[in-house]
């Protein structure tokens, strides 16, 4: 088996548990939204899958701008630095 058929049906497999049956549908549904940019409806869209669409709201959020996008990265390393000194 070729590694690129391998990957798209590891891809396929995952889509499927993460998405339920309907992924080819849930995904059309979202690129609509984001086509005709309702970004509310699309999110909503995301947030019915659960802990899955929730977190991709959040990575939507922080990415949205180049503040917010620092803003992790520096959260990030303040907490790197506390585990390495055993803060937390």
């Amino acid at each position: 088996m070729s590694s690129s058929l391998l990957w798209s049906y590891c891809q396929s497999c995952c889509q499927g548990f993460l998405f339920g049956e309907e992924a080819d549908a849930f995904e059309l549904e979202v690129d609509s939204y984001a086509q005709r940019q309702l970004e509310e409806k699309e999110l909503k869209a995301w947030r019915k899958l659960g802990p899955i669409g929730k977190l991709h709201n959040v990575v939507t959020y922080i990415r949205r701008t180049p503040q917010r996008r620092k803003a992790f990265i520096d959260l990030a390393k303040d907490e790197e630095t506390a585990n390495a000194k055993g803060r937390i």
